[in-house]
């Protein structure tokens, strides 16, 4: 597997590309950057299939229209922020004064399931808490956590939708029971690890 991490957008939000040997590839939360990106995708001929949304906060969706206009990548988002997509209330979008028209999603994920892209594996973990339906991405040694784990901090869950129990409990049941060496590659911020996260970050000393 190969990867290509892009910090951009509003609010410096990570977004993953993510492809095979084959050139089939996904992106991790289309916050932004398309031009950089599609530059990207085009140099090493790409296949983009898919724009997987770790949860559905306007920062991390910004930029799902203009990837699939350009691309025709399906939009995959968990059922329970499907409503977000183009809700800007729910999306935070209202909150930064923006009109903001997201297109519709192509699948619906649900907690277990894999997604398939070329040789890529990737296991759905549904972690409500920072929205109803915010997940991480297992692929190989590396978790994709959206905005539920970061270095040393966890998700917000004082937005609509938010939970902080239910985020703590995710983290605790859904991902501290990961191995210590899965890296860990958050929605913002520098990359960890299950590990350092484990016995260093002050949310999760309980």
């Amino acid at each position: 597997m190969h990867m290509q991490v892009f910090r951009v957008g509003p609010l410096s939000a990570n977004s993953y590309l993510l492809w095979d040997d084959d050139r089939e590839a996904l992106i991790i939360d289309a916050a932004g950057g398309v031009k950089e990106i599609i530059k990207v995708i085009g140099e090493k001929g790409l296949q983009l299939r898919y724009i997987i949304c770790s949860h559905g906060h306007y920062d991390h969706i910004a930029a799902n229209t203009d990837f699939q206009s350009a691309t025709g990548a399906e939009i995959l988002i968990h059922e329970r922020d499907a409503s977000y997509l183009n809700d800007t209330s729910l999306n935070l979008a209202g909150f930064f004064s923006l009109k903001f028209t997201n297109h519709k999603a192509d699948r619906l994920l649900y907690d277990g399931e894999i997604i398939t892209c070329g040789t890529l594996r990737l296991q759905v973990i549904h972690t409500p808490g920072h929205t109803p339906g915010g997940i991480c991405l297992l692929v190989e040694d590396m978790l994709f956590s959206g905005d539920t784990l970061f270095a040393r901090g966890i998700g917000r869950s004082d937005l609509i939708g938010g939970d902080g129990e239910q985020l703590l409990q995710s983290i605790d049941e859904r991902l501290m029971v990961l191995a210590d060496d899965i890296r860990v590659y958050p929605g913002h911020g520098e990359a960890t690890t299950i590990g350092a996260e484990r016995t260093q970050n002050p949310y999760l000393q309980f």
